[in-house]
């Protein structure tokens, strides 16, 4: 049929209709519009062309006129003619009757003329079509009577510190560790960009099983709620909202879904179907979640102040000290050490250039082992590096964490507790071995005063 032309008169009526839709339902809404297009075609003289294409949305294209099949060719003088070589052209409109090459539509869209009109004119055929035509109105009345939106909600309470579920909520890295939708599809490809962690962070997964997404963090409230935002294709726009709460040391975790559907009709009938999957979803990984918090060390850090800086390295006098892990023996252990520190500087005529350092080498439970070292300048090629007590050093240069304590030394060991926990549930990995900076002269500040600068290297 290709060069077929057909004559229209010069009001013809030109109507689209554009359904927002899934793949899936595709398929569905072409068979309906059809049948219902079919229905409404009662006249031999009154045809219909329906083009159906544009993923992921249904634009259905309704011509409605009346026709005379069998003339070849255009007559200069009419210019209302439906080309399917050339598209749609009359007097009010002038658009193409489809996206889709002409070439691939001509064959059918003839055969389609050629059978239109023993379609309708069976009396059983539009007894089907007028029963599928009120299907398609029931389904239409359905749909916008259910929810335009939808909530899923589950909670869990989980034997951990909120800062422990903060930290695993508010870093992608973190929550790949516990989301049983990544674990569906290893093999799906996954891009973490963005912030590190809170605001603005992202991940993108593009799988064969999965499907291909982007969630964003918009939302985060330290230790409260967390707000991540889901971009899915062409399914409806959602959120999910974590909320936490403190319960007798333990933390309830509030996870809500919401989607919004608008006047997607396809979107709310497949939402009554999601809406048990999401479900169930959430309990797997509250589950995950709870499985992985609590096996994590249990201390809440959500009290210390804690920052990620990089320092310079410096040179040091150091001497190696053993003694048992408490505490008076330690500042006995660090008292003598200092002295012999201070003896060497004076003894080789050198400075001392900052606050007194302690550095943690082992700790067997019975026994600590540490470097007592005091920074140095003025050193020279006389100096001596290697003595058989004091020594000369460098210390660490990189990037490290760094949390400021306030108060007595005696209380030092629940503030590494509190690193520990932080850096675990972070998933944070040590680059060397932890030091300790004493700012305040404790012969000159009350002991609820002192000032302790706690450093733990790491890796980027």
């Amino acid at each position: 049929m290709s060069g077929s032309t057909y004559f229209m008169p010069r009001c013809c009526s030109l109507t689209e209709l554009r359904i927002p839709c899934s793949i899936i339902a595709r398929k569905v809404v072409r068979l309906f519009a059809a049948s219902f297009l079919a229905f409404i075609s009662k006249s031999s003289e009154i045809s219909i062309v329906v083009f159906i294409y544009g993923y992921p949305y249904v634009s259905i294209w309704v011509t409605i006129s009346r026709f005379n099949k069998g003339r070849k060719g255009v007559s200069p003088g009419n210019q209302d003619v439906l080309s399917f070589e050339k598209g749609l052209r009359c007097p009010c409109s002038q658009i193409a009757a489809s996206e889709q090459p002409a070439r691939k539509i001509e064959g059918a869209t003839a055969k389609y003329f050629d059978h239109w009109q023993e379609v309708t004119s069976n009396p059983f055929m539009k007894k089907i079509l007028a029963a599928s035509a009120g299907f398609v109105l029931l389904l239409i009345v359905i749909g916008m009577i259910l929810p335009s939106g939808s909530r899923v909600e589950r909670d869990i309470l989980i034997d951990a510190h909120t800062a422990t579920i903060f930290a695993l909520l508010n870093d992608f890295r973190q929550v790949s560790k516990w989301s049983p939708m990544l674990e569906r599809d290893p093999n799906a490809q996954i891009n973490i960009s963005g912030q590190p962690r809170g605001v603005d962070a992202s991940i993108y997964w593009n799988g064969h099983i999965i499907g291909r997404g982007r969630k964003t963090i918009i939302e985060s409230v330290p230790y409260e709620r967390i707000t991540v935002q889901f971009e899915l294709g062409d399914q409806a726009p959602a959120t999910a909202t974590y909320t936490l709460s403190s319960e007798e040391e333990m933390t309830r975790v509030v996870w809500l879904h919401e989607s919004d559907y608008g006047f997607n009709l396809v979107g709310r009938y497949f939402g009554m179907v999601q809406n048990p999957v999401i479900g169930r979803e959430q309990e797997e990984g509250l589950r995950r979640l709870k499985e992985l918090a609590e096996n994590l060390p249990r201390a809440d850090f959500s009290d210390i102040e804690i920052e990620q800086i990089v320092v310079e390295g410096s040179d040091i006098a150091y001497l190696r000290t053993t003694s048992i892990p408490e505490a008076t023996a330690i500042s006995e252990a660090m008292g003598d050490a200092y002295f012999n520190i201070l003896s060497f500087i004076d003894d080789h005529g050198l400075d001392d250039a900052g606050a007194p350092l302690s550095i943690t080498r082992t700790f067997s439970g019975s026994e600590l082992v540490f470097d007592a070292a005091i920074p140095v300048r003025g050193l020279s090629a006389a100096t001596p590096r290697t003595g058989e007590a004091v020594k000369i050093g460098r210390t660490y240069a990189g990037p490290v964490i760094r949390v400021k304590h306030t108060g007595s030394y005696r209380t030092l060991g629940r503030t590494h507790d509190k690193i520990a926990a932080y850096l675990a549930a972070l998933g944070i990995e040590r680059n060397g071995d932890a030091w300790e900076s004493y700012i305040s002269d404790p012969t000159r500040t009350d002991e609820a005063d002192l000032l302790t600068y706690v450093y733990y290297p790491i890796r980027r």
